[in-house]
Formats: C-alpha cells, structure tokens, sequence
C-alpha cells in the first residue's frame, strides 16, 4: 500500500502532443543550445531571458534552478531585474529595500499629526513637507503606487488625486488651551505626474493685519515664510533673496534651488480695502520617477541635503508652473487630507 506513490500515474506518463507549428524558433532549439546561451549570460539577463517562454523555462530546470540563479545576481543587479517585472504583478509592489514583491497594502497614509520626524527605512522613506504643527508624509510605496499607474496603467496604482487636499490651520495656545486671534492660515497639496516624474506643489496662505505689516515688512514676510519653505538652511542664499525682496516694492519672488532644482514663489497682496493682507508661498518639489527609493533624485528630496546655493528666476523659467492650476490654497474647497490608518508596516523595517 505505501508503494502505490512510486507507481506513475497514467496522466504522468501521458506522452507530451507535439508543438503546434506557429510557435516561435525558440521553441525548436535543442535544450543544451538554450543552456549554453542561459550560461553566456550575465545573471540578470539569464533570469530575465528564463522568463520569456516555457521552453527556456524547461530547459534551465523550473524554479528550483530559476532561484538559484536568482540568489547569484547581487543586489544592485537584482533590484533592476525585479524592477523589469514589476508591471506584471498588479496586485504587488516591489520593495526595493527587501527586494521582493510585497502584496499591495491600500491603508497605506499619507498624512499624520506631528511629532514625526524624517525617518528612513528603504522604500518606507517619507518627504516631509511642513508647514507649523502639520507633518504632509508622502510614503515612497504611495509615490511609487501613483507613478506605476503613470507607467503601466490602472490596475497598477492609484491617480495622483489621492494626495490632493486642501485645510485651514488655526494657531493654538498650548498654555491656555484656546486658540489665538491671529487670521487663520491655509495649506494645500497637489500631487502631478508628468515627463515620468512626481511633482508636488504644497501652497501656504497666510494673512496678516495690514497694521502688523507695515510695521515691520521685512520681518513678517520672512518669518511668514521661512518655516513652510523646502530651503531651510540658515543662512542660505534663498533666505538673502527673500530678505532683499522683503524690502522692495516687488509682489513676486521666484527662487530655485540648484541643488535638487526645487522651487520656491513667494507673492504678497496688499491690495487696499482688505481687512487683511495675504503673503502666499507655493514650493514645488520634483520626487522624480519613484522607481527605486536608493535612487539619488528621490535622497536628495528627502533627505533635504540642498546646497546653499539658490538662484532668483523668472516665472517664465519656471520648471513647474504650467503642471498645476494657480489657485491659492484660499480660494479652493476645504478637502481634509486622507489618513491611511496603517503606520510604518513591518514587514520593510530594519
């Protein structure tokens, strides 16, 4: 009775029907001719090429041998190998920190309350952009997730509308528990794909009582300004500009920084017959095509590793403006941002 699992079936020993003859020539190559080439190969190529049809797939061996070629490819070859095949995998994301293909997670956030600083864990990086008690965290699986739908279709991702949204921010005091009598602010996010890149404009409204602003122009604009900006360093050549456009007639100011070519629009209104005046600052950052989150355009976004070298443009030499519709963050619908419940999922950290 034990031996009745040695005898083979009849559906196993069923003789193979023979090839239909519209298969491509690669199909009437002998097994040890399809080896010889898996061989020449470089390891990445091999795997690739073992995946082109069932009779390279045979010849090397199945996926016993398929992993152990696999196991052969070294990291940086490997991840641009899964890469290649990450389209055929709707329903998974690959994780280039793992280097394997995660089943896709939909409660992934994109917004969370501050104190969460930069933390970095592969593909689980986040972009901070903040703008006072507010943390906007972009999660490189989610950029990713909108850029693959960019790429490969819908069954691949998410539209970049997921990141849209737009809401009012009123100042608290934390001492007495009741909020102050400033004006209120506005912060909005929108989210674009294009050239197979990710933009992102983050646009900050903030309104001052034209007496507090003509007692000290300068100093409003540039501490209205310089905690919401993405060139943060003190000291930097941004920040001269900004002080230099603070003391002039001028209502528009462009700066982009040379380093990860961001850019930054600062325009102050002071129209007469207004209870309030308005100082927007609209940044626009470029997280590039988030195919691989060790890539060096996606560190350099958020890492915040800019030089202090930042240079005034002219709107017309904007990179960014003619992606996006100019509206201020006042002007548009209270959209509250979506809040994925999920934090940081395990299975990524290190």
């Amino acid at each position: 009775m034990g031996f009745r699992f040695l005898i083979p079936s009849k559906k196993r020993s069923k003789p193979s029907s023979p090839l239909p003859a519209d298969l491509p020539p690669i199909y009437r190559l002998s097994q040890d001719l399809i080896l010889y080439l898996l061989e020449s190969l470089p390891p990445p190529d091999a795997a690739a090429f073992a995946l082109t049809s069932q009779a390279v797939w045979r010849a090397l061996g199945g996926l016993p041998d398929f992993r152990k070629l696999v196991s052969q490819i070294d990291q940086g070859e490997r991840r641009a190998f899964l890469s290649r095949l990450e389209q055929y995998y709707p329903n998974h994301v690959y994780c280039s920190q793992c280097i394997i293909f995660h089943k896709q997670d939909k409660k992934r956030y994109v917004c969370r309350p501050h104190p969460f600083g930069n933390e970095i864990f592969g593909d689980l990086t986040v972009r901070d952009v903040r703008f006072e008690r507010l943390d906007i965290h972009v999660p490189f699986l989610k950029a990713k997730e909108i850029m693959n739908r960019h790429r490969y279709g819908e069954p691949h991702g998410c539209l970049p509308t997921v990141m849209d949204f737009n809401c009012r921010i009123r100042c608290l005091n934390f001492k007495h528990k009741e909020e102050y009598s400033d004006p209120p602010r506005y912060f909005s996010l929108t989210a674009r794909s294009a050239h197979d890149k990710l933009l992102l404009r983050a646009d900050v409204s903030v309104f001052i009582r034209p007496k507090d602003f003509e007692v000290n122009k300068s100093s409003v604009i540039v501490s209205s300004l310089y905690d919401s900006t993405h060139m943060q360093r003190p000291g930097g050549a941004w920040k001269s500009l900004l002080e230099s456009f603070a003391g002039s007639n001028e209502s528009t100011l462009f700066v982009r920084c040379s380093s990860c070519l961001a850019e930054m629009r600062c325009i102050v209104n002071t129209q007469k017959n207004q209870k309030y005046y308005e100082i927007r600052n609209t940044t626009w950052h470029n997280l590039g095509p988030c195919r691989d989150s060790f890539d060096r355009k996606w560190r350099t976004e958020t890492e915040h590793c800019c030089d202090d070298s930042s240079n005034a443009i002219s709107p017309a030499e904007s990179f960014y403006l003619a992606h996006f519709d100019d509206k201020a963050s006042s002007q548009l619908k209270i959209k509250q941002p979506p809040c994925w419940l999920s934090l940081y999922p395990k299975l990524c950290e290190s």
